[in-house]
């Protein structure tokens, strides 16, 4: 941005009104609003075009307005604008880091957690739930010699097997022994961890429902909040 105002002496440039990140970028980059028109620059009127802000950098304002508007009229002057509104559109596609596969997911698990020798401790991818485009993954850290801790962590589904982090949440020791549970989404995510649980039966809005446990780690989503759940071993008692 800095160097297409330096480079081609760029004063103004155009913002869809809709687009509140763009307006926000130029806003923060000293331009203001000074103009709305419903119209573009060609002339077409808004019932095929969207409104548009025009804006005018700041550091102009005093004295120069005349040749700010005769900017937007000399179609000398467009050409520069485009390259400066392709470049924003490519910038912000490019922010987002994309995740391939569990694997780098993982590691960017290690680096959240909250210890301080993160780099060396275990950690093991043990599953997701996921919801439309929102996943939530589950990661569990340490070994017979260390802790056990569930990490979760949020993800958006960008294609497959490709994700973009959104965030994590506190690390937790386990409701039940080595059984963590978080309330997600509308819903309940539940990471089992435990070989004695064979089923989680669940009552909820619909009756009730029961979830085989068919490999440790187990992860596993219900989409509504439940009145009541148990864990059970494989003669249908109870885990304590």
């Amino acid at each position: 941005m800095k160097y297409g105002i330096e480079k081609f002496g760029i004063k103004e440039v155009t913002a869809n009104e809709q687009n509140p990140q763009a307006v926000g970028f130029y806003k923060h980059m000293e331009f203001v609003t000074y103009k709305r028109t419903d119209y573009d620059e060609e002339g077409k009127s808004v019932s095929s075009f969207i409104y548009e802000n025009s804006l005018i950098n700041s550091n102009y304002m005093n004295g120069d307005m005349e040749m700010s508007t005769y900017c937007m009229k000399n179609k000398k002057y467009r050409k520069p604008v485009l390259i400066l509104t392709v470049l924003f559109c490519v910038s912000l596609t490019g922010c987002t880091k994309i995740y391939n596969g569990t694997d780098e997911l993982t590691e960017k698990a290690r680096k959240e957690m909250p210890v301080s020798d993160f780099e060396t401790t275990d950690i093991q991818y043990a599953g997701m739930s996921v919801a439309d485009n929102k996943a939530l993954a589950w990661f569990i850290s340490g070994n017979e010699y260390q802790a056990h801790y569930y990490l979760p962590m949020e993800v958006e589904v960008k294609g497959d097997d490709k994700y973009s982090f959104v965030r994590t949440y506190k690390p937790m020791k386990g409701e039940t022994d080595n059984i963590a549970i978080l309330n997600w989404n509308g819903g309940y995510s539940f990471v089992v961890n435990n070989s004695d649980c064979a089923s989680v039966k669940i009552t909820g809005e619909n009756g009730i429902y029961e979830e085989k446990v068919k490999e440790v780690p187990y992860v596993f989503y219900y989409p509504s909040i439940p009145s009541q759940y148990v864990f059970l071993d494989s003669d249908g008692n109870e885990l304590t």
